[in-house]
């Protein structure tokens, strides 16, 4: 399990590197506009609020709970990606993804997800998440990883156990 932290860890380290950078125009390695584009959205730890990333993040995870859906997709990207990682594409388009996440509101009564550990990283969020409410099991886990583009979730990475 620590192998898979690491490599995980690593893996979003390069992509929050590797977006940032692109995003900024700096793939050629300035380092220090990457920096600030990570220090925009971190935590600012001497203030104690949050950034733009973990709000997003916590937004969609309330209205996951409340099943509501208007609420859930609210933070996505129009142009959303969803992955089993590392590169199997699951989903793409927040409309697309709708009907499967309604039905789930609709049918599962008692669903509901616990976040059991939160890193943020720059515009990337990784929660360690505790999913209960399906039927047939007490709960299941899995990783979510949210990259964050333009102040909306753009990508969701899953490993799931």
């Amino acid at each position: 399990m620590n192998q898979l932290l690491m490599s995980l860890l690593l893996a979003v380290l390069f992509f929050s590197c590797e977006n940032t950078m692109h995003r900024n125009g700096t793939g050629s390695g300035n380092a220090e506009n990457a920096e600030k584009e990570i220090n925009k959205t971190t935590e600012d730890s001497s203030s104690g609020e949050i950034g733009i990333p973990e709000k997003l993040v916590r937004q969609q995870l309330e209205a996951y709970n409340a099943r509501d859906i208007d609420a859930f997709l609210e933070p996505y990207a129009d142009d959303l990606e969803v992955y089993n990682f590392p590169n199997n594409i699951s989903g793409k388009g927040k409309e697309n993804i709708r009907p499967q996440y309604e039905s789930m509101f609709a049918n599962l009564t008692d669903l509901n997800c616990e976040v059991v550990n939160r890193m943020v990283l720059g515009n990337t969020v990784i929660d360690h998440e505790k999913i209960t409410g399906f039927p047939n099991t007490e709960y299941f886990e899995a990783i979510a990883i949210y990259k964050i583009e333009n102040d909306k979730i753009a990508q969701v990475y899953f490993i799931r156990k």
